[in-house]
């Protein structure tokens, strides 16, 4: 255990089995507000909406600009900004033949929620390098609970129609994981919900643009952080500020980080 007896309370709840990193000034983002201030503040600045509309496509014609089409609308500009998430290589497909586009892998992810045993204690987020297993994550999620799953550990899936439902035995072995590693928490779990992961081999970024498509896909599980920065780069990317990116995230070229 690192640290004096403040931070021995400060993970109460945890069965610590060594010693521990404990970083006082981490916090956490809130998901849904910050979405909610993004799409806010773009209608502020003059951005249209469309929710529920159905699937979209780019496609790219033979002169300048982009044609973009969901439901019965088209929309064409000289530069489309495209942030599919686990849809990127089929929205994209036609556009990518040819060039060296990097593996995504989308696999099927999933959470569970755990009811703290005192509804008044507060929760570090964690990290959990297990020996012999993949990494474990947690962290408060307001009127949920605490989140907890494992890292990368779900099965490959197609985006465009594989089966969602959560996998009981993951959540079997996880409510077992709860019981033997956070005292806490009660091990049954109060709410189960999936999502899809998009990773690349290096588990990096993919911001990049080719011809008048601006790629943005900050996969890998942990791309949601980082909104403020990446949205400036896409910006600079459509904007013609920066052309051609000498970054890591550049890998739409390179196939690798550089």
């Amino acid at each position: 255990m690192v640290g004096g007896r403040g931070r021995r309370r400060a993970l109460a709840g945890h069965a610590l089995d060594r010693a521990v990193l404990f970083q006082p000034d981490a916090g956490r983002c809130r998901a849904a507000e910050t979405v909610t201030a993004c799409q806010d503040r773009a209608l502020i600045d003059g951005a249209a909406m469309r929710f529920g509309v159905g699937p979209a496509t780019v496609d790219v014609g033979p002169g300048d600009g982009v044609t973009v089409r969901a439901g019965e609308e088209e929309w064409w500009s000289r530069v489309a900004v495209v942030t599919v998430g686990a849809w990127l290589a089929p929205v994209l497909a036609d556009l990518s033949a040819g060039t060296a586009m990097p593996p995504l892998t989308v696999t099927l992810e999933q959470v569970q929620h755990f009811a703290p045993i005192d509804p008044t204690s507060r929760w570090p987020s964690f990290l959990h390098h297990r020996d012999g297993g993949p990494l474990v994550y947690g962290l408060e999620t307001p009127a949920e609970g605490v989140k907890v799953d494992e890292h990368h550990a779900g099965r490959v899936i197609d985006p465009t129609g594989g089966e969602r439902r959560a996998d009981e035995a993951r959540r079997a072995a996880m409510a077992d994981y709860v019981a033997a590693w956070f005292p806490g928490l009660d091990p049954t779990p109060v709410h189960t919900a999936t999502c899809l992961y998009t990773t690349t081999p290096t588990e990096d970024f993919v911001i990049d643009r080719i011809g008048p498509i601006v790629i943005g896909s900050p996969c890998s599980g942990h791309g949601f952080k980082f909104v403020p920065l990446l949205g400036r780069m896409l910006a600079d990317l459509a904007d013609g500020t920066v052309t051609a990116p000498d970054h890591r995230f550049a890998a739409w070229h390179t196939g690798s980080p550089r």
